[in-house]
């Protein structure tokens, strides 16, 4: 799925670099691709977890005009056993303080905040280190659905790694074409998926919706399947206000 932490303490964010789309009894999933977790705008971070497809509306929607922004884009789409959003965290990279936050999957004080299926394992590695980096390293290491490397970005001087050259087209070209299949047996080790999908209809099947876009590539976490509360989308609203509005 993924991981993703915010290390206020430190100011520092990290976050993993793995998409994937789940099968009966598998995952497909690609590393690296340069399409990234963490947007960062002005004096603002991004940072993503959930749908694909709603995070890449988020990232279109933050990169474009200010004086021509359109409206804002949805943080979930669906109800009930089909919903799928988002779960969202926007740092002040200059205070170096959270501004809002959903989906977080743990919390040390108002120090750091953790989100993703790697949540927990970061949030045990960082209580002991203090270091957002080798949270994310080391969550890799429990959390099959969280890999590839790990991107970060300094606030006190804008250091980082954050590689955005990719669409989410791009993507699932590579999931489909350079992406890796991982099955539910923990013995079971992963499979290139071009030899995965001519050995397995399923993973075919998989593979044909995501072409068609029926699927997209995502970073899943529990808020994935979770709607927003109006409540919830208001304060949204409210804080995008104040930082593109003042």
């Amino acid at each position: 799925m993924t991981t993703n932490v915010i290390d206020l303490d430190a100011g520092q964010l990290a976050c993993d670099t793995r998409w994937s789309v789940d099968g009966p009894g598998f995952i497909v999933f690609v590393d690296d691709t340069g399409f990234e977790k963490i947007s960062v705008v002005g004096n603002w971070a991004f940072v993503f977890a959930g749908n694909g497809a709603l995070i890449e509306a988020w990232k279109r929607w933050l990169g474009s005009d200010p004086t021509t922004r359109g409206k804002i884009p949805p943080v979930s789409v669906g109800t009930g056993a089909n919903t799928n959003s988002i779960a969202l965290h926007i740092a002040n990279i200059t205070t170096s303080k959270l501004e809002f936050f959903h989906g977080t999957a743990r919390q040390y004080g108002e120090e750091a905040y953790f989100a993703g299926s790697g949540g927990l394992y970061a949030y045990n590695c960082w209580s002991a280190n203090r270091d957002a980096i080798k949270a994310v390293a080391t969550a890799q290491q429990s959390d099959r659905y969280s890999g590839g490397s790990t991107r970060y970005l300094a606030f006190s001087d804008r250091t980082n790694n954050l590689n955005e050259t990719a669409t989410l087209h791009d993507t699932a070209v590579a999931l489909k074409t350079k992406g890796k299949v991982m099955y539910s047996d923990p013995k079971a080790k992963e499979i290139p998926v071009v030899q995965a999908a001519a050995n397995d209809a399923k993973v075919q099947q998989v593979l044909d919706q995501v072409s068609s876009g029926a699927l997209a590539p995502s970073a899943p976490c529990e808020a994935m399947y979770r709607e927003w509360a109006p409540q919830e989308v208001e304060e949204l609203h409210t804080v995008l206000d104040k930082i593109f509005k003042g």
